[in-house]
């Protein structure tokens, strides 16, 4: 009877800890959503920055960006992907905006990529930076400063390796580690996913099981006449639709949110242990009632989300972004660290832009596509800079436009962290 009075007390501890947004055990913090998105805030960027630069990227036949993909930004270079009809290609750009060329070498023969699907970048020791690119079937290739492919793993080679028969995402850890991020089974019904640290060769160095997939409960619709010819009984068809965990990288650790995302767990020190084993909860995600229904039992009017796969992270915040379930619309929500409160973040009342108030020059609506060290940086085409500058105060947004056309690369304007 003692043991079950001390459980029961227990349990009850734990819940009322669970109310607000002070951590509900040590170290782990409570992200209030509902509280948030019930009283959307503006947020000046002078409250996390001190500086703003705009950097037109330079122009030509052969720096020419496509549809933007994945931006990844370090000390030395700027990588885009960009991608047209029949292509995807990674382009490297100097901290100033000038084209440094083409990462990659593309066509079919050895050390050839077809399509880049994915992307990293990462310093190889002794500092080197190397780009590692996977196409649509899996394969990985890793190039050097030079343009050389020092690797290439096919999909088969990584399947032997681990055993496994889906990659879902691979990325860098520094040095000679990467992580892959697979499943064991191609059937979404049995499969489990598991977390990989392997080095240069592919060899692992640690692994981690996370458990089964996770699916949501998704629908589609079909025309009464698809219906008919494809012999469905309904012109709704409800399904489970797998998605895989979510990771991003601070510091030296992995981020990782599965399942529901109600949970952010982060695997501790993972480049310096070279293990799996530090794994911790550091955020609750409280959706209040906004919480998604996976039964699909929501009404189309009542406004739930569900997380997104889009994150950063810096020092002082967390972003996350979220979509509604009826709807294409998202939010985002900023969690302030030092100050243990969550943020919905609110749309400009003038440009309907969502992001933070620029008040350290007047200038463009700031809303980072990434963060790195201690910069946060943000693209926007040509055109729209030349309609923004004009309706700007900003001098130096205004300078940088006076040098555009309509056919002009992007902007990168990059933000200075406190």
């Amino acid at each position: 009877m003692t043991s079950i009075l001390i459980l029961l007390l227990s349990a009850l501890m734990l819940a009322g800890c669970c109310h607000g947004e002070s951590s509900y055990s040590q170290n782990v913090e409570i992200l209030d959503i509902e509280r948030a998105l019930d009283n959307i805030s503006d947020i000046k960027l002078s409250k996390y920055a001190s500086e703003i630069k705009y950097i037109p990227l330079s122009f030509d036949s052969e720096a020419l960006l496509g549809n933007i993909g994945r931006v990844i930004f370090t000390d030395e270079h700027f990588y885009f992907k960009s991608s047209s009809l029949y292509n995807s290609t990674i382009l490297k750009f100097t901290k100033n905006g000038k084209f440094a060329g083409q990462v990659g070498k593309y066509g079919r023969g050895p050390g050839e990529v077809g399509y880049a699907n994915r992307f990293f970048v990462t310093h190889l020791n002794g500092g080197q930076e190397c780009v590692g690119i996977s196409d649509l079937k899996h394969n990985l290739l890793i190039y050097n400063s030079k343009n050389e492919c020092l690797n290439n793993f096919s999909s088969k080679t990584i399947e032997a390796k681990t055993n496994c028969q889906v990659v879902s995402d691979v990325g860098a850890l520094g040095g000679n580690l990467y992580y892959l991020l697979a499943r064991n089974s191609s059937d979404q019904s049995v499969a489990d996913e598991i977390l990989f640290i392997v080095d240069s060769d592919l060899d692992i160095v640690s692994q981690k099981n996370l458990g089964k997939v996770s699916t949501r409960k998704s629908t589609m619709k079909f025309s009464e006449s698809d219906a008919k010819r494809l012999k469905l009984s309904s012109s709704t068809v409800h399904y489970d639709k797998p998605y895989s965990s979510y990771i991003w990288k601070f510091n030296d650790d992995l981020r990782i949110v599965k399942g529901e995302g109600d949970t952010i767990y982060s695997f501790q020190n993972v480049y310096n242990n070279h293990s799996l084993s530090h794994k911790k909860a550091i955020y609750v995600i409280d959706y209040g009632k906004y919480r998604l229904n996976y039964n699909l039992e929501n009404s189309d009017d009542k406004p739930v989300i569900f997380l997104a796969e889009k994150s950063l992270e810096s020092g002082s915040f967390v972003i996350l972004g979220f979509r509604f379930q009826s709807s294409d619309l998202e939010c985002f929500i900023l969690y302030d660290k030092k100050e243990d409160k969550t943020y919905a973040i609110k749309s400009d009342s003038k440009s309907g832009d969502i992001g933070f108030i620029n008040d350290l020059d007047n200038g463009i609506v700031f809303w980072p596509v990434a963060v790195y060290d201690n910069k946060m940086y943000q693209l926007v085409n040509a055109i729209d800079f030349i309609e923004m500058a004009e309706k700007s105060t900003s001098a130096r947004m205004k300078e940088v436009a006076s040098q555009l056309t309509e056919e002009s690369n992007p902007v990168v304007v990059e933000v200075t962290l406190k």
